[in-house]
């Protein structure tokens, strides 16, 4: 009985202490947890953006304002500037972090990231693309929030079709878009390159 009883307490302490045991996190799907990274990402940015307005002292209501003249252009232009500012640090200074973490020859988790390089030019890269992705999310946001089709279910929403929940949708959404894009291209290069050396053999 005791040698039973210290053999289940062997395997017990073999468990806890193993570090290539797998848990719960371990069997998701990679592709998953940065889809959630990114989600994540980009709820936040309108969240953090729209209430740090107010502590800047900037008022994001004026921006549907029609009498507010210039001020709404110059408001719009500013959380459209912090809004890609945030989401190009946290996609190229978290996200991109844990998807490189993911990376392994098993599992090419750089496909999931429109932008991978490393580096200060990596954040420049990163910053360019989600000012690009912001376009058709703002247009988009702003022509659903004309038909009041857009939930308010957490956090700020900013009076101009933009809030957490939807952000986060149509970012992961028009991403997506863009990584299909970019994985055609880069897939139809190799395809290519591969004939060419072929070819030449």
């Amino acid at each position: 009985m005791n040698r039973e009883k210290k053999k289940f307490d062997d395997k017990q302490l073999q468990d806890s202490t193993n570090p290539y045991k797998s848990d719960f996190l371990s069997k998701i799907p990679s592709w998953l947890k940065i889809l959630i990274l990114k989600y994540w990402a980009a709820a936040a940015a309108v969240f953090f953006v729209g209430i740090g307005g107010d502590f800047l002292g900037l008022d994001w209501s004026k921006i549907n304002d029609a009498n507010a003249g210039w001020l709404s252009v110059d408001l719009g232009i500013r959380f459209f500037a912090l809004l890609t500012l945030f989401l190009a640090l946290v996609m190229n200074y978290i996200v991109k972090m844990f998807a490189l973490m993911f990376h392994n020859s098993r599992e090419n988790c750089k496909k999931y990231l429109f932008v991978s390089r490393k580096g200060f030019l990596g954040f420049l890269m990163n910053f360019s693309y989600n000012l690009l992705i912001m376009f058709p999310i703002f247009f988009t946001t702003v022509l659903i929030a004309k038909y009041n089709l857009l939930p308010s279910i957490f956090g700020k929403d900013t009076n101009w079709g933009l809030e957490p929940f939807s952000m986060g949708l149509f970012y992961i959404f028009y991403d997506f878009i863009f990584l299909f894009m970019k994985n055609v291209i880069v897939h139809i290069y190799k395809v290519h390159k591969v004939k060419k050396i072929n070819n030449a053999e």
